[in-house]
């Protein structure tokens, strides 16, 4: 509260308090203010209601006693005489370190924007890729497809109902196909490039049901790229990575297809597979998909596991070390959930670092909804806890908020301190929720 401001404009906000507090509890009341705050001492219930004292930039002055900030913290009994806390910038609590060098699975948690930024324009497409570079993202990543007649693209699902308006144009065209997914859909290999090109992208929200859409001034901006014209950016931006992901490689063989040929042809054309300074990591959830790619030492190969996992045994993680260096881990495999709050943390992540192995996080989203309890809704808290609690080594996001700043401020923690945390934090507002309902009932 900046009762200044309000005093500026003739407004009485302590009358204005003491009237409100008749109709409604409040329980904190914060100001950068100590004569406000010595006012509301006065006013107030002061067992209904706590004064918390709000701390500024170290160098601000504070309009009561002029004093700056810094020294008014040096006396901290005379800050106990009319508040009963004090509200501190974040940066007090929780340093944010410099940059550290990248590099690809140890120290530095890389950051892999799914899609581009695909919360802020419609994913795989130029405008989404161009945010995520601006964001300082470490990986750029396009999930590819195949047109009818050959052409690699990138999009985010084989089906084109997800991420474009082709419920419009080719209705006649939907079909299912069991070992894609249970419902209809209208398949990118089933249409020519030429056809897909008359579409429009659209920006999708995960969670529609939540009533939270997603940025709809850009919900239809951005257009398709080829696999061709995404190496084309992500050499001309310098893109320090670029993730490859192939699904379904063998439904499209099915019509004659090969994308694992063509994808190899098109690095090879735009000179990837001999590059020093931009690496290419190749993913799939198909091994044989993988196992192609293992003449070209320049290319990281990344498992996709799609099935819910508690526990890695030693000859299944020596089975995927075979195949790659890193994998990427369905989120109820790290964090188990029950009803919106954490119930454990697996050893999955653990059981395959011991094999050197580097372990990444699909997507985080930041709707609140889709956040569990435990991290306060809060996709930053969320993010802490995977990186510095759990120790994973990248995360894909969909949003430009998480910059390098942020991740680099979270270090992973040490294993044994890790531990030590989960075990004092796994379940306790499940605990706490628990004992509401028995209280109440």
């Amino acid at each position: 509260m900046y009762d200044a401001f309000y005093i500026a404009k003739k407004l009485d906000v302590s009358s204005y308090i003491q009237k409100i507090t008749r109709f409604i509890s409040i329980s904190y009341i914060s100001s950068p203010e100590i004569g406000f705050l010595k006012n509301m001492n006065g006013i107030i219930n002061k067992d209904k209601t706590k004064l918390i004292f709000k701390y500024l930039e170290a160098n601000a002055v504070e309009p009561t006693t002029k004093q700056t900030c810094s020294s008014i913290l040096k006396d901290l009994s005379s800050i106990k005489s009319f508040a009963s806390g004090i509200l501190v910038p974040k940066e007090y609590i929780w340093p944010l370190k410099p940059l550290n060098a990248a590099r690809l699975s140890k120290g530095k948690i890389l950051v892999i924007y799914h899609h581009g930024a695909s919360g802020i324009y419609p994913g795989i497409t130029d405008l989404a890729y161009q945010q995520s570079v601006d964001g300082g993202a470490d990986i750029i990543d396009c999930s590819v497809q195949m047109s009818k007649d050959g052409v690699l693209f990138c999009f985010n699902s084989a089906d084109l109902l997800e991420g474009s308006n082709a419920m419009t144009s080719f209705m006649s065209r939907s079909a299912m196909i069991s070992e894609i997914q249970p419902t209809n859909g209208i398949f990118l290999f089933d249409l020519t490039w030429t056809k897909i090109q008359t579409m429009t992208s659209e920006l999708n929200s995960p969670l529609p049901n939540s009533g939270l859409e997603r940025n709809p001034a850009n919900k239809t901006k951005g257009k398709f790229l080829t696999l061709s014209d995404f190496l084309d950016f992500a050499m001309a931006k310098a893109v320090t990575r670029i993730l490859i992901d192939i699904e379904f490689a063998y439904l499209a063989s099915k019509k004659g297809l090969s994308i694992t040929d063509a994808v190899t042809t098109a690095l090879s054309n735009a000179t990837f597979n001999k590059q020093a300074t931009q690496q290419v990591l190749i993913q799939s959830d198909d091994t044989s998909v993988l196992s192609k790619f293992n003449n070209v030492l320049a290319y990281w190969r990344v498992l996709s596991l799609k099935e819910i996992i508690s526990v890695v045994p030693k000859k299944t993680v020596e089975e995927i070390k075979r195949y790659v260096g890193a994998v990427n881990i369905p989120r109820s495999s790290i964090v188990e959930t029950n009803d919106g709050f954490t119930t454990a943390f697996t050893n999955v992540i653990d059981q395959l670092h011991d094999a050197n192995i580097s372990t990444y996080a699909p997507v985080l989203r930041n709707e609140y909804v889709a956040i569990t309890f435990d991290f306060f809704s809060n996709p930053v808290m969320e993010l802490a806890t995977y990186i510095g609690h759990i120790g994973i080594d990248g995360v894909c996001y969909l949003l430009d908020f998480l910059s390098q700043r942020i991740v680099g401020a979270l270090a992973p923690q040490p294993r044994s301190a890790r531990k030590a945390k989960q075990q004092s934090t796994v379940g306790g507002f499940l605990a706490a929720s628990l004992m509401l309902k028995s209280v109440k009932g």
